[in-house]
């Protein structure tokens, strides 16, 4: 495996933990007379360094992946609602590597150091205010 040339660290590499771009977008719905609310959110992150390597060990990268979320509200009754929720729907996975060059992960190229999915989180709740 060949390492870039500055895979150690120093000046030319980006601070840990450091994005070159986020993207937050939002869509949301509220009607008082219905009792409707309803939001979209959507969040991406650009490829970071997740671990920092040394002179043995190049840097592990954090691929982008994007996340969904979805929650809608109902008033049921005057005090009671019920609320449907689900959490990073995509569930696409979280990818740890080491790169042969910095741009982008390069599936089969590049060595996966780790790679899971968090799962994608459905709730459904009754709230009712006394």
């Amino acid at each position: 495996m060949k390492f870039p040339k500055n895979y150690v660290g120093g000046m030319d590499r980006p601070m840990y933990g450091q994005s070159p771009y986020l993207v937050n977008g939002g869509l949301q719905f509220d009607n008082e007379n219905s009792g409707t609310n309803a939001s979209v959110l959507f969040n991406v992150i650009g490829q970071r360094i997740g671990q920092v390597g040394n002179a043995n060990t190049p840097n592990i990268w954090e691929n982008p992946r994007p996340v969904l979320d979805f929650q809608i509200t109902q008033r049921i009754f005057k005090n009671a609602d019920i609320k449907f929720t689900a959490s990073d729907v995509l569930n696409k996975k979280a990818t740890n590597y080491w790169g042969q060059d910095e741009k982008r992960y390069k599936d089969g190229t590049d060595k996966v150091i780790s790679q899971f999915s968090y799962g994608t989180n459905i709730g459904l709740t009754f709230n009712y205010k006394f």
